[in-house]
């Protein structure tokens, strides 16, 4: 049990790292990586 709870500390800090850099790479460059879809190959490398 409790290596779940390890489990999950490590996913929520992870999850807010992530958010983190997901903001100031907003700030830093304007471009919103919620909004980009990775699946999307227009303008990209086939």
């Amino acid at each position: 049990m409790k290596w779940i709870k390890n489990l999950l500390k490590c996913f929520k800090k992870r999850r807010d790292r992530n958010l983190k850099f997901r903001k100031e790479y907003y700030e830093r460059t304007g471009v919103d990586l919620n909004k980009v879809n990775p699946n999307d190959n227009s303008g990209g490398f086939t």
